[in-house]
């Protein structure tokens, strides 16, 4: 029995004593892990110190800046989302959201955006178009191609109403042809 106590004990000495090293060990681990964000939290405060010029910088003040500038809330204020219905309600413009407003803004504004290119392709277009028919063209051909435009423009005016007064004139022939053609059978049997 003194044998099994003895070695009994000496298993829980060992135990105690590996359980105590690992403590031991993960404490160290622990205490290297603060030490490297530590480091890494002084590096990135002194580099932000040089580049602003604030002597009075703390890690984690450029968040609570920029909450600040989105939210118009502390940091202590701040709660999930605020950042997303801020920039919501900038651009609806509106500062309670509804299922919607989002793309009733955007096809405002795109609806907005056609009508000033409409606006200014059409205000343009002569000018436009008079820059590439006319500016390569020297002064005493320009007034020829007025002329000579203007010409076939006249020209192409008299085909059209020669062509639609030979259609209509067809048109009335064979109205007439129709005509005659129920009408004589009906006079011959009467």
């Amino acid at each position: 029995a003194n044998k099994d106590d003895a070695v009994e004990a000496a298993g829980d000495g060992a135990v105690e004593a590996a359980g105590n090293g690992a403590v031991e060990a993960a404490g160290n681990a622990t205490n290297l892990w603060d030490g490297v964000v530590g480091a890494g939290t002084g590096l990135v405060e002194t580099a932000v110190k040089a580049a602003t010029g604030n002597e009075d910088y703390h890690f984690g003040d450029l968040t609570k800046g920029a909450i600040r500038d989105m939210t118009g809330k502390d940091a202590a204020e701040y709660q999930f989302g605020d950042i997303t219905k801020k920039a919501v309600a900038n651009f609806t413009g509106k500062d309670d959201y509804e299922f919607g407003d989002i793309s009733r803004k955007v096809l405002s504004d795109a609806d907005q955006q056609l009508a000033a290119w409409r606006d200014d392709y059409f205000r343009d277009l002569p000018n436009e178009l008079r820059r590439i028919v006319f500016d390569p063209v020297p002064p005493q051909q320009r007034e020829a191609l007025v002329v000579a435009i203007g010409a076939y423009g006249c020209m192409a005016l008299l085909v059209w109403s020669c062509l639609s007064s030979a259609c209509s004139g067809a048109l009335a022939v064979a109205a007439y042809g129709r005509a005659c053609a129920c009408v004589a059978p009906a006079a011959r049997a009467a």
